[in-house]
């Protein structure tokens, strides 16, 4: 992930919050993860550990050959279970331009 991209959540966190839950999934250890949030001060960003677990490739950020795609994922909390709702699929759709992905959250 773009560090640019948690740069600019840092101020738009506490507004979608409001509305609904966010956090960011890295396939670094939790270590790293508390690490990074010290160093660039990420402190309010929520991160989730991927690593050890196969979500990543579960939910299509992860190739099997372990190459990274940014994505987004929604899921929905209906009668009190969670859902897979969406993912950004359309990076996997060719494109003249810069492959599409995380784009419509980007706040710069």
């Amino acid at each position: 992930m773009c560090s640019a991209f948690v740069d600019s959540l840092t101020g738009q966190l506490k507004h979608i919050s409001q509305r609904t839950g966010f956090a960011l999934v890295a396939g670094s250890d939790v270590a790293r993860l508390e690490q990074l949030q010290a160093d660039r001060g990420w402190n309010d960003v929520p991160w989730v550990s991927a690593a050890d677990n196969t979500s990543p490739v579960d939910f299509q950020s992860e190739m099997p050959n372990g190459a990274q795609v940014p994505s987004c994922n929604v899921f929905v909390r209906r009668e009190g279970k969670l859902h897979h709702f969406w993912n950004s699929e359309m990076f996997f759709a060719l494109s003249e331009f810069h492959p599409r992905h995380v784009d419509m959250l980007w706040p710069l």
